[in-house]
Order: structure tokens, then C-alpha cells, then sequence
């Protein structure tokens, strides 16, 4: 393939966002801390593998059962970065999105914090899919595949001037602006960039789904582990 970029993610730029603060509405509880903890660590441990399959020097802080889990995460972030870079270098032939990125390596960081802040956001949210309160599992896959079927119909779900929309990806929604615009005149990107990301994007949503990935929500100053469909409480 040939050469789209000169430009490149900075690796210390991205080990900060790992470690930078994010926003939130109040002090959290004690489970509400952990859980938000454990939470960005896995996505922690998927950055520190999408950054080993660019630099193989790099050393992943986790056990291989758990890098193995987490292959599809780090396959739609490789999925992403590439997007990224091909968006950013044809925005050109979409000219009705405005972008103000100086490359593709800023967009793809404004990209990651913005779902490392849904984390947060998702944990205070009243309408907490993961709640122990019932079982949401379901509720909320289906609404990750919905998302995924109208993204491939052509539409966005995350544009946020539509009025209450609760997901405000303001530098995502722009990235699928620009993809699902060239996605529509161009073949080639179709077929080399853009199904391949919806793929993976699939493939992510399989792996939430899967009996072996944990999903840890509080409740108070209680855990809660969901796996396969089972609760394990954990108190602090």
C-alpha cells in the first residue's frame, strides 16, 4: 500500500492521555471509582497493544490471556487509526466538514479521549445500561448493533447537534462524516478503509458480548462483575 502519511502518533502523547484526568459530575463513590478504573485500564492495556503493533519494542503491562481478549479493541483501534489518516489526507473531497487537525494523529487522540470520557460519563449516567438493577446487557448491545446498522446505512447516530442525542462524539462524528462521504463516491475507499472498519467495529461488539469479557458497574461502594450473564459482588 502506499504511502498516505508523513505524520505519526507521538507515543509519550498518547501514554498521557492514558494517565490524564478526566471530567466528572461529582465525587464518586468508592465502587464508582474502582469500576471506572478497572474500566480504563482494559482500555489502557488495548492502546498499550495498538502502539506494541507499531513499535514492537513497546512492552505491554499485562498477562496474554488478557491481551488475547482484548484483540478485537486493538484490531477497531488499528481500524481507526488508518481511517483516520485516510480521511484526513482525502477531507479535501468532502468539503461541506469543516476540520481544523493539523494531521490525523491529533484527530485519532481527540477520538480516544472522547470514549475514554464516555467511560466516565456512562458510570454517572441514570440510564446505566450495566446497572445491577436488571439485566441491561442485552438493551445495550442492541443499541451498539443499531448504531453499527445505521453508520452502514449511511447515517450518524453520534452527530451531536441532534437534539438528545446522549452520545456526544463531537470529533468521532466528524470522522464518520468525512468516511461515510467518500464512502459513497469512492470504491476503493469503500473497500480498502471503510468496511473493513465497520468490521472490526462489529468485531468489537462480539467481544462485549462475549461470556469472557468482564463488565465491572457500582453500586454505592459495592463492584459489581458482570460476566456471562452472571453477578459476582465484590465489596470495598
Amino acid at each position: 500500500m502506499r504511502k498516505i502519511s508523513e505524520s505519526d502518533v507521538d507515543e509519550s502523547e498518547v501514554l498521557e492521555l492514558m494517565n490524564s484526568r478526566l471530567l466528572v459530575p461529582r465525587l464518586p463513590s468508592k465502587g464508582e471509582q474502582l469500576a471506572i478504573t478497572l474500566t480504563l485500564t482494559e482500555r489502557n492495556i488495548a492502546l498499550h497493544c495498538w502502539l506494541k503493533k507499531r513499535n514492537k519494542h513497546h512492552v505491554v503491562p499485562a498477562k496474554r490471556k488478557l491481551i488475547k481478549l482484548l484483540e478485537p479493541e486493538v484490531e477497531y483501534l488499528s481500524r481507526l487509526d488508518l481511517l483516520c489518516i485516510v480521511c484526513h489526507a482525502r477531507r479535501m473531497l468532502v468539503p461541506e466538514v469543516e476540520l481544523s487537525y493539523k494531521d490525523w494523529a491529533e484527530w485519532f487522540l481527540c477520538i480516544i479521549k472522547e470514549f475514554r470520557q464516555e467511560v466516565v460519563n456512562q458510570k454517572f449516567s441514570d440510564t446505566d445500561f450495566w446497572s445491577k438493577k436488571g439485566n441491561h446487557k442485552d438493551k445495550f448491545i442492541r443499541l451498539l448493533q443499531l448504531q453499527l446498522r445505521q453508520v452502514r446505512n449511511g447515517e450518524n447516530p453520534f452527530d451531536p447537534n441532534v437534539p438528545g442525542n446522549q452520545f456526544k462524539f463531537r470529533h468521532f462524528s466528524l470522522l464518520l462524516n468525512v468516511a461515510i462521504g467518500l464512502a459513497e463516491n469512492d470504491r476503493e475507499f469503500e473497500l480498502q478503509f471503510w468496511k473493513p472498519f465497520l468490521k472490526a467495529w462489529d468485531g468489537r461488539i462480539k467481544m462485549l458480548q462475549s461470556p469472557s469479557f468482564k463488565r465491572h458497574e457500582a453500586d454505592g461502594d459495592n463492584v459489581y462483575v458482570h460476566s456471562g450473564g452472571r453477578q459476582k459482588k465484590r465489596i470495598l
